[in-house]
């Protein structure tokens, strides 16, 4: 494989990867503004996003890493 097959394959799989993490940081927001009641009981609003956005971010971190070091 060639390096310029080699580019375009990591451009074509960094933009699905990135289109994915953009789907579910929407489905996120979309969940945090419309539906919130989803939130627990024994939780109250800012404590369920936080926890649930901070290991969103966390999978962000990971996810970027490991493709950085694919490339």
């Amino acid at each position: 494989m060639n390096l310029e097959k080699s580019k375009r394959n990591f451009k074509i799989i960094a933009t699905i990867v990135i289109l994915f993490l953009l789907a579910v940081l929407a489905v996120f927001i979309y969940l945090m503004i419309f539906r919130q009641d989803i939130v627990p009981k024994g939780e109250t609003h800012g404590s369920f996003w936080l926890k649930n956005i901070s290991l969103l971010l966390a999978a962000l971190g990971f996810a970027s890493s490991a493709l950085s070091s694919a490339y």
